[in-house]
């Protein structure tokens, strides 16, 4: 059943993959045209799978957090600027992240032991 969720989700990543770097107004069509319909089929497929699963089944735990944000999900759709994911964002909280471990690494080994360790 995974599985057949990830084509879904696959699809419309193909969708992105094609419109990438165009115009926001031809991202947006774009979207509305070919990826509506599929996020529609997503959505119906989501509702008719979570009544078939254990309610403690980790897909059914995965289809209730996107259904209870779909709203948020498919919001890309009628905006061309907005992109699908948040992925280059996270990439470059995570430099900040890092960096921010590292100096704190740093400022720690740089202590005297005893104040490391009271």
């Amino acid at each position: 059943m995974a599985g057949e969720a990830l084509q879904h989700i696959g699809a419309l990543y193909a969708i992105e993959k094609e419109i990438r770097g165009k115009p926001p107004d031809l991202r947006r069509a774009e979207r509305q045209a070919r990826a509506g319909p599929l996020l529609d089929a997503l959505q119906t497929w989501m509702q008719t799978t979570l009544r078939q699963l254990s309610k403690k089944s980790a897909l059914a735990e995965a289809i209730r957090y996107a259904l209870v944000r779909w709203e948020a999900l498919v919001r890309y759709v009628d905006d061309g600027r907005i992109e699908i994911d948040n992925n280059a964002a996270e990439r470059a909280l995570r430099a900040v992240a890092l960096g921010r471990n590292y100096a704190q690494s740093v400022v720690m080994l740089s202590l005297p032991s005893t104040v490391r360790h009271g």
